[in-house]
Parts: C-alpha cells; sequence; structure tokens
C-alpha cells in the first residue's frame, strides 16, 4: 500500500469516528476564517435637529455607558472583543450621528446589567422589552425593534392553524419571556415547559421531547441556522408582537429627547441593511463559546472533508492516489504523517512546514518530542495507544521553531504502509479559542471594573463553604460592606473619578484580609467578604475595623483631586446567624444597614431579628 492509499483509508477512518458531527461539515469554512467582528463602515451625518441646549448636553457628556444583554444573539452578545450583534452596530452609529462614544461596560449576566442600570453604573442599555419594573429605574425611547413571535416545529408534526391546536402538546418557550406570561393568561389549555434559552429549546425539539417551541421569529431563525436544525421550521406566525428600546437613566430625560429625533434619521433601508446583516441569512461569526457548543471540533470537520474529497476513490486508484497527494500537498490544513514505531515525522504538507517554521527537509526525521511538549513517555504511550486502535483526538501543546508554545487539537488516525504503522495527524491550533473561552469565563466570574469576584463567583465559593462546614463543625464569618458618600463623590466628579475611588478601594479590601478570604462586589458600592478562619465574633470584629479605617483614608483622584469616604460594615457569623447562603448574606445586610443608622464608620453584628421569617403564603 502507498502513503497516499493510506491517507485515504485514514481519512475515511476519521470520517467514520466523526460521523456524529458530519451534519455540520458545512461549517468548515468558519475555521479557515476569523470570526467577523461586528463592524459597519462610518455613516455620513444625516440631518438632526437638535436644540442649541441638547447639543450642549452631548458636548457635556463626550462618553456614555451602556450596557447590553449577553446572550440574545443574533441582536446582542458577548465576544473576548467586546459586544457584537445588530444592537452592538445600532449603538455605534447613534454614537457616530450624535459625535459621543458609547462605551460598553460587560456583564456575564442579563440580571447584572439590570442591576447596573438600577444602581446607576451604567448610563443606558441597549434595546430591551419595557415593562413596568424597568420603567421604575429607566426611561424609554421610542421602538428600536418590533419582535415577531412564531411557533417552530418539526416537519414531520402534524399541520396545526391556531394555537388551539397546540392544546395538549409538549410546548417550550424561554423562562425569562414576557410573552409566556401573556400566553399563559390567554391560553389555559397551553402546556408550556420553561426553557432557560432558545437554543435548548430548538435541541429539546430536534430531540421529540418538545412537540414546538415558541419565541421570537428572528433570533430562532438565527439559531436555527448556525444551528443547522433543517428538520425544523416555522409553522406558524402568531400575532403578538414585542417593541425594543433603549432604556436611559431615569435623570437624562435629555437624552431620551435626543435618541428620539435621532432614530428616525437612520435611514429606513440602512436600518434594514443592518438587521439583514445580523438576522438574514449570513452568520456574523462566533464566540469562542459558541463554536465550542455548537460546531463540531475543526479537526474532525477537515476529516470529514477529507473523506468527502475522495468519494469514488474505488474506482480509480491511481486516481485516487493522486487526489490524496494533491489534497496533502495543497490543502490548507496543518498534516504530518508520524512513524507511530520511530515516533518520527515522515512526511509534512507545506501548511506544516509554515505553520512550524522549520525547513521541510529538517522537518521530516524530526522526532516528535521536538514539537510535541508531553514528557517522553506519556507521549509514548499516547502514539501506541493510538496505533494499537482507530482515530483519535486529543488537544496537546506544540513548540514551533521560534520557540513559542502554541495550543492545537490533534485529529490522528493509524494505516498501515509497507509493514508499518503511519499516523495522519491533522493540526489545527486552537490558541485563541482557549484563550478566548478563559477571557469569558472570566468575564462571567469577575467584576469587569475591580477584577473582584462578582455575586455569582461569591455566591459559589458561600455555598462550598457551608457544604466544606457539614453541621456545626467550626464557625466563620460573612461581611457586608457600604461605602458612606459614594454618591456624593459620583455626582460631583464624574462617574470617572467614582470607577477610580471603587479600584482603588477594592485594593484597599483585599489587603486587610487573607489569601483564603474573599473579597467581592456585589454591584455598586456593595462588598462582601467571606473569612473561613475568623472562628470568634472577635476575628470577624478586627477584620471589620481594618476594613474601615482603610475605607477612610482619602482617594487621590485626577487632576489632583482628593475624595473620603467611610464604611458601614455588617457581620453574620455561622452557623449562629444562618445555615444557609442566602440567609446569612441577609443577615450581614441587614446588619449592614443597622450600622448605616447608627451613625455610619462602624459595624455591628447581626441579630436574631435581622433573619427573614418564613415566606407568608398569603401574599
Amino acid at each position: 500500500m502507498t502513503p497516499y492509499e493510506s491517507i485515504i483509508l485514514a481519512a475515511q477512518a476519521a470520517a467514520r469516528a466523526a460521523g456524529r458531527w458530519a451534519v455540520l461539515a458545512c461549517l468548515l469554512s468558519l475555521f479557515a476564517q476569523p470570526a467577523v467582528a461586528a463592524g459597519t463602515p462610518p455613516e455620513a451625518p444625516g440631518t438632526v435637529h437638535l436644540s442649541a441646549a441638547e447639543r450642549a448636553w452631548l458636548a457635556a457628556h463626550p462618553v456614555i455607558r451602556y450596557g447590553a444583554n449577553p446572550a440574545i444573539a443574533p441582536y446582542s452578545y458577548l465576544t473576548p472583543q467586546g459586544h457584537r450583534g445588530a444592537d452592538a452596530e445600532l449603538m455605534a452609529l447613534l454614537g457616530q450621528r450624535l459625535g459621543v462614544r458609547f462605551e460598553f461596560r460587560p456583564y456575564a449576566e442579563w440580571d447584572e446589567v439590570l442591576q447596573a442600570a438600577e444602581q446607576g453604573d451604567i448610563d443606558v442599555v441597549s434595546p430591551m422589552v419595557s415593562n413596568g419594573e424597568r420603567r421604575g429605574y429607566l426611561l424609554f425611547t421610542q421602538p428600536v425593534y418590533r419582535l415577531k413571535f412564531g411557533v417552530f416545529m418539526r416537519s414531520n408534526k402534524p399541520y396545526i392553524e391556531d394555537l388551539d391546536d397546540l392544546a395538549g402538546h409538549r410546548v417550550g418557550m424561554q423562562r425569562s419571556s414576557q410573552m409566556r406570561q401573556v400566553l399563559e393568561q390567554e391560553q389555559p389549555l397551553l402546556t408550556i415547559t420553561q426553557l432557560e434559552n432558545l437554543e435548548q429549546g430548538l435541541e429539546r425539539v430536534a430531540a421529540d421531547e418538545l412537540d414546538a417551541l415558541i419565541g421570537p421569529i428572528s433570533q430562532v431563525s438565527h439559531f436555527v441556522r448556525v444551528r443547522n436544525f433543517d428538520d425544523i421550521d416555522l409553522r406558524l406566525e402568531l400575532p403578538d408582537q414585542a417593541s425594543r428600546a433603549i432604556g436611559v437613566r431615569k435623570d437624562w430625560p435629555e437624552l431620551v429627547a435626543i435618541l428620539d429625533e435621532t432614530l428616525p434619521t437612520l435611514a429606513a433601508e440602512r436600518r434594514r441593511a443592518l438587521e439583514r446583516n445580523w438576522l438574514g441569512d449570513r452568520p456574523r461569526g462566533f464566540t469562542a463559546a459558541q463554536i465550542s457548543s455548537v460546531a463540531v471540533p475543526a479537526l474532525a470537520v477537515l476529516a470529514v472533508a477529507l473523506a468527502i474529497l475522495m468519494v469514488g476513490v474505488n474506482k480509480r486508484l491511481r486516481d485516487s492516489e493522486a487526489r490524496a497527494s494533491l489534497l496533502f500537498r495543497n490543502h490548507s490544513a496543518v498534516m504530518l504523517q508520524v512513524d507511530a514505531a520511530s515516533r518520527r515525522v515522515v512526511d509534512a504538507n507545506p501548511a506544516a512546514v509554515r505553520y512550524y517554521g522549520y525547513p521541510r527537509k529538517q522537518l521530516i526525521g524530526m522526532p516528535l518530542t521536538r514539537i510535541d511538549t508531553l514528557p517522553e513517555e506519556e507521549l509514548a504511550r499516547l502514539v501506541k495507544a493510538t496505533a494499537d486502535n482507530q482515530a483519535r483526538r486529543f488537544i496537546v501543546t506544540h513548540r514551533l521553531a521560534d520557540g513559542s508554545l502554541r495550543d492545537v487539537e490533534v485529529f490522528t488516525s493509524p494505516a498501515a504502509v509497507g509493514g508499518r504503522t503511519i499516523l495522519l495527524s491533522i493540526i489545527h491550533d486552537i490558541t485563541e479559542q482557549l484563550n478566548a473561552e478563559a477571557q469569558l469565563q472570566r468575564m462571567a466570574s469577575y467584576d469587569p471594573l475591580t477584577e473582584l469576584p462578582n455575586r455569582r463567583l461569591f455566591m459559589n465559593r458561600l455555598r462550598e463553604e457551608l457544604a466544606r462546614r457539614g453541621r456545626d463543625q467550626g464557625q466563620f464569618a460573612l461581611l457586608f460592606v457600604d461605602l458612606d458618600g459614594f454618591k456624593a463623590v459620583n455626582d460631583r466628579h464624574g462617574h470617572d473619578a467614582g470607577d477610580r475611588l471603587l479600584r482603588e478601594l477594592s485594593g484597599r479590601l483585599r489587603n486587610c484580609v487573607r489569601e483564603s478570604d474573599t473579597v467581592a462586589r456585589l454591584g455598586g458600592d456593595e462588598f462582601t467578604l467571606l473569612l473561613p478562619d475568623a472562628e470568634t465574633a472577635a476575628d470577624a470584629a478586627a477584620v471589620a475595623l481594618k476594613i474601615i479605617e482603610a475605607a477612610s483614608r482619602e482617594v487621590a483622584l485626577d487632576g489632583g483631586l482628593l475624595a473620603q469616604v467611610s464604611a458601614s460594615v455588617g457581620i453574620a457569623l455561622y452557623p449562629a446567624h444562618g445555615r444557609e447562603a442566602d440567609l446569612l448574606l441577609s443577615s450581614a445586610d441587614a446588619a449592614m444597614y443597622r450600622a448605616k443608622s447608627e451613625g455610619r464608620n462602624r459595624y455591628a453584628f447581626a441579630t436574631a431579628s435581622d433573619a427573614p421569617g418564613p415566606a407568608d403564603d398569603t401574599a
């Protein structure tokens, strides 16, 4: 058997191993190109009829902080490069028109965005559905988009004429959808399963765990395309619609008026083009998290592509060998052939020569240990296991000629050639993907301003500590800190000064505790501390005094300005003030408010009366 016949067999083996992903082979082109960042060429200023007072207001507010829902693609989602989607382009267009900069502030959870808006940490929220609660702390512009809702089902399901035909069927809707609440009232015979997100709903429809999914047509259609749910289509368009408008902080009615005057100046055809770019047939790129959850690992797709290109090889062996040789030499994927016994490279395609940075003559015959950073014994075991079995996929770190290290995904398959076993390996660099995933993970767990753990990570660590303690194994403390006078600094000197103050005080709080303790920012000027080693009330009080002293020292702001605040601290002790995470946090919060009421700049311990009582079922 010739070397290139082995390539054919190896590719076919790879295709069989990756068969469950074959339907996603159409995503091959995605991995040959970088994700497309959202962006629209600058638009020539239109006619915005603003008053002198409105223009003066804009001049006084050149930077406007905004937040957005991090998970409603294609309208709005997060990537390591920032905010992406139709909403991101809209905010950029508005900024160009008005001559201001809408500065994106990332939050990993939608609830965190709304909390930031309520507490004044951001000024604007990109288009969202308004409701009574949100109108309590935000003003809203005229509608920007109108969401139409539809029923999506598999093609083998019976015809439906209206929602009444879904009575008795399994219907899914997103838990956070306001339309769900409307339908539950208007369609009492409809049994609705609440879902965390639309993708989960499509997966359950595809698996026949649900008969139908009801959701915004634009969003569901987007996921049908990018996830290749080819067997699911729109069966019924509902008359109900929901409007999405831009939310603006309550004390900025001037900006609402300015936006209401500006939105109509975005030409209708330009706004339609913007929606087509994101809601039409062409995907605009994927985040690392989307790639990992939606698409097949790139190398498996390449292996499938090799197999597809080899269809018909058994008809004419020589023609097949020539095609395989041509594919190996000319394909953009990095490919190596490795002798399993000697663990040396026996052939490398030009893409591999370029990637590793060695001359081809030097690469041929090179020990695999020069490239792969695995210990020699572990590498030998991995190669032997691959040679003895079928195609394998693994992630390792490779060293290039310049000494740089890169994370790679390797898909390899064995073939017998002339009495020896040759491993055909396809190598895909995933360094940037892994870095992006790590960054997204950090965004989900850490506050972007102070780099402290956020509420989610703090509560996870608190629950872990509670699980470790069991019933009565010692005591620990939870501190709730609120800054006194922070709002006055924010209002007097601006948000940038407030942000600098928060960063400085975050560092001081860290310096007040041990490495084993956790300092977190819940939002605004509220912080929490978990002290696992505070075994007595005196230990917790000593830390509280350190915090009060550290917070009271002046902070230097830009321009030589000085600011001074103080801290009120509430202390809850486990197990005296609660055995559950929420109860401990509530007790510490109540103690903090009592410290404020007693004069601020002090601490207070929780009492039995601070713990919330049982829920009132009659409320």
